[in-house]
């Protein structure tokens, strides 16, 4: 069995029916995002003079999730106060940056954020709103030092808390991440998005039992909370843990039933337990949601492949490829197909596109040099095997087909010189070359 999955965390001539379970890597945990910086309405709502009444406007605005509407208001509203002495101005402009950051306008939110620092030094609420608008700019040690200096004014807000946690992620000072997620769960613990990314933090350095642990807690605060189920599944999947990936996934497609994304995740979980007609059944309904069919197409022909039928499978990825023609993956599955009915041509062209769509991808270098090697096309079979070992120099298995495509090319130095990097670097592989070597 051989599986692909979509973009997340990705081996030689690999027979079709070698699975790739790390088909999960491809796929990152869901987080949650910063909490946008909250808006005050409240305050506004009671006041009579022009000033409050745009004020009072937009308010009311952004109850309505009208963020235009909202902006115009508040910006006619600090027109009329030209030097902010209106009791409300600081607020009306964490809310105008509020606004902006919402509508996706990040740099004129910071200009605004930082205005209203300027008029209100201890406003928590702006500094929150700056670290993360600073967030969606990428500006990430900026956006640390606005929620850290939030949290200075008030240290019990659990949302500051939260976002301290994404900015140290991006800053990869994951164990720092680690304890602002907790303690925003132990002064909010309903704080769903905090749970979630404790969950990946743990994961990501290698702390399973924190990340179960994490993902679990999110369950037990919303057991319908989907992002949670998903990321279970994809946690289990990594690491082997395939039944009950099946079992997460399952759970989190019936709370989103028209997610196509999460029927491929399903399928490919049912396919690493071997139920490949339930995995069918499930690439068939994310093509029927209209998500991600490509990626359900694609696993459609892996499917057909693995269990020998060849047309079937080609019939599919000529499905994915009409739907995401620079498709790398499938190019290369569509290549391994083709020459398992010996459409070696054809193959080579399929595996040639692979690599032209996505130079990075080593298994289509080696293919082609497969290819060639079989072919007697030798010196095409080097450059192939060559790139791939470019690489993925430390793949002790491309040196070894190395070692057989020169000697076979009459290269016996060259052979000996692939040989001796193998003996150098301790590779298990040693004994194999020497085998092949001994036999030319």
């Amino acid at each position: 069995m051989w599986i692909e999955w979509l973009p997340c965390l990705v081996p030689g001539a690999a027979p079709l029916s070698q699975p790739d379970v790390n088909q999960y890597s491809d796929e990152f945990p869901s987080l949650e995002d910063s909490v946008a910086g909250e808006s005050s309405v409240d305050a506004f709502m009671s006041a009579s003079d022009i000033v409050s009444t745009h004020f009072a406007r937009g308010a009311q605005c952004i109850r309505e999730r009208d963020w235009a509407g909202a902006e115009s208001q508040f910006r006619l509203g600090l027109v009329e106060d030209p030097l902010r002495s209106h009791t409300l101005a600081g607020t009306a402009m964490v809310n105008l940056g509020f606004c902006l950051d919402k509508l996706g306008d990040h740099a004129d939110a910071y200009k605004v954020y930082q205005q209203a620092i300027e008029l209100d030094t201890e406003s928590e609420a702006a500094y929150s709103g700056l670290a993360c608008v600073c967030m969606n700019l990428k500006r990430f040690r900026k956006a640390l030092e606005a929620a850290e200096h939030a949290a200075i004014i008030n240290p019990r807000n659990a949302n500051t808390h939260f976002n301290i946690g994404n900015a140290m992620m991006r800053l990869s000072n994951i164990e720092g991440a680690i304890e602002s997620y907790r303690r925003a769960i132990r002064l909010r613990p309903q704080l769903l998005g905090a749970w979630l990314n404790l969950g990946a933090a743990c994961e990501s350095i290698g702390d399973m039992t924190g990340a179960v642990a994490a993902f679990e807690g999110a369950l037990e605060v919303n057991p319908d909370y989907g992002k949670a189920w998903m990321n279970l599944g994809l946690l289990h999947g990594r690491h082997g843990r395939h039944e009950a990936s099946v079992q997460a996934f399952t759970r989190s497609v019936e709370l989103t039933p028209a997610s196509g994304r999460l029927r491929v995740l399903l399928g490919l979980a049912q396919r690493c337990v071997g139920n490949e007609a339930a995995a069918i059944e499930s690439f068939k309904a994310a093509i029927a949601a209209g998500d991600y069919a490509d990626k359900a197409w694609h696993n459609i022909g892996l499917v057909h492949a693995d269990a020998g039928r060849h047309e079937a499978s080609i019939r599919a990825l000529q499905s994915a490829l009409a739907i995401h023609p620079d498709y790398a993956k499938v190019h290369l599955s569509m290549g391994r197909v083709l020459c398992a009915v010996d459409r070696s041509h054809e193959a080579i062209e399929s595996f040639q596109r692979a690599a032209a769509l996505r130079p990075e991808l080593v298994d289509a270098y080696i293919e082609l040099g497969r290819i060639h090697a079989e072919c007697g096309e030798y010196v095409k079979a080097i450059g192939a095997y060559g790139r791939a070992s470019e690489l993925t120099p430390e793949e002790d298995d491309i040196h070894l087909r190395m070692i057989r495509v020169h000697l076979s090319a009459g290269h016996r130095d060259a052979a000996m010189a692939e040989f001796k990097y193998l003996q150098d670097s301790g590779s298990p592989l040693v004994e194999q070359g020497q085998v092949d070597i001994d036999a030319s």
